[in-house]
């Protein structure tokens, strides 16, 4: 972009608690992460009814418990709070603005291009906010209403208890050391491979195994997280049987979106910065093939029917409309983003309604 004086205007837009902003013809996704997060619980076995999109015909919930990271004990990534991140510095930024997304500003908050999921730059002039290039501007960050907060000549937010910093609960699984996730991505791919029935998703699109002539959603977060590593490593998943057979394959980045949504905390949104801090900061994953995702909910989750608690059935699009609100990204990172977070209120959606096979009521 170049730098000199911009007109700029915005357009505040809430979702989860944040607005979106557009700077003239510069469309921009502006997120935030929800403060609170509950932990995935596992429940073996059961079910939820559902018909086409993700579940095509049947949601299950189920499986194993979620694991944590290390041994069922709380991991020492996770120990250290929601910003260690391995070799950098914790704790609230004490250098506001840095130039091209150093250590600290990467843990904010922060105005993003909505496709590619970069930060845009900016600096302030005259009270005024202007977009320039990264060497002339510093990463621009947000408040809790998704509002650009000024910054001064040296980059540094004149309210610093405006920013908001992103937490990434669960997520932060992926700072385990390498064979936690190794050993989590050997469980998923056994249950695959011994799945005696083809691979099928549940309502949320989270995959389902057939063990022991039980079907069961693979629903353990550290599991899901090592699988949705290794999707954005190699482009997809391709898991192959001892005889070099092929049981499971695919590259819809939709799958990938599921998968986060499984390895996420369920009453966390999923967003444009968790998003890339988890792939860049904590898995050190590409980013780059999501720019070009595109993502429809209706078309996603058209005829999926879900069970409430009372034994009513619910159109899925119904509840995400009514508990997600209206779509606010279809595209590139963002829309990767809205994907994971629609799949992860529909698992938690289903979490919050058990269905209990009819032999447990009588």
């Amino acid at each position: 972009m170049k730098s000199g004086n911009l007109l700029i205007r915005y357009i505040l837009r809430a979702f989860s608690g944040f607005s979106m902003l557009c700077i003239m013809a510069i469309p921009i996704a502006l997120t935030s992460l929800s403060a609170s997060a509950a932990e995935h619980s596992g429940s073996g076995g059961e079910m939820h009814e559902g018909g086409g999109g993700h579940g095509g015909g049947k949601g299950y919930r189920g499986g194993k418990s979620p694991e944590n990271a290390l041994s069922g004990e709380e991991s020492e990534s996770d120990k250290r709070g929601p910003h260690y991140t391995g070799e950098r510095e914790t704790g609230k930024p004490g250098v506001a603005g840095t130039k091209k997304g150093g250590d600290y500003g990467d843990l904010w908050v922060i105005l993003r291009d909505p496709l590619t999921g970069e930060p845009i730059y900016t600096k302030w002039v005259d009270g005024e906010m202007v977009v320039t290039t990264p060497e002339e501007g510093f990463i621009q960050p947000l408040d809790k209403e998704g509002n650009p907060i000024p910054l001064n000549t040296e980059g540094e937010p004149t309210d610093p208890d405006a920013v908001v910093e992103v937490s990434f609960d669960r997520l932060n699984m992926g700072r385990s050391p390498s064979k936690v996730l190794d050993h989590a991505y050997d469980e998923a791919v056994s249950s695959i491979i011994n799945s005696t029935t083809p691979i099928t998703y549940d309502s949320a699109g989270r995959l389902v195994v057939t063990i022991d002539g039980e079907q069961k959603v693979i629903d353990s977060p550290l599991e899901n997280l090592a699988l949705y590593s290794a999707f954005l490593k190699d482009g997809g998943l391709t898991i192959t049987n001892s005889s070099g057979e092929v049981v499971y394959s695919t590259s819809d980045p939709e799958v990938a979106a599921s998968l986060l949504a499984a390895a996420s905390s369920k009453e966390a949104a999923i967003n444009i910065d968790s998003v890339m801090y988890l792939n860049e900061n904590i898995l050190h994953v590409p980013t780059d093939s999501l720019t070009d995702f595109t993502y429809s909910r209706s078309g996603t989750y058209a005829g999926v029917i879900l069970t409430d608690a009372n034994g009513n059935t619910l159109d899925a699009l119904t509840v995400l409309n009514d508990l997600n609100g209206d779509i606010y990204a279809d595209a590139g990172v963002s829309g990767f983003a809205q994907a994971a977070d629609d799949a992860r209120t529909i698992i938690e959606f289903v979490h919050n309604n058990p269905v209990f096979p009819a032999d447990m009521l009588e």
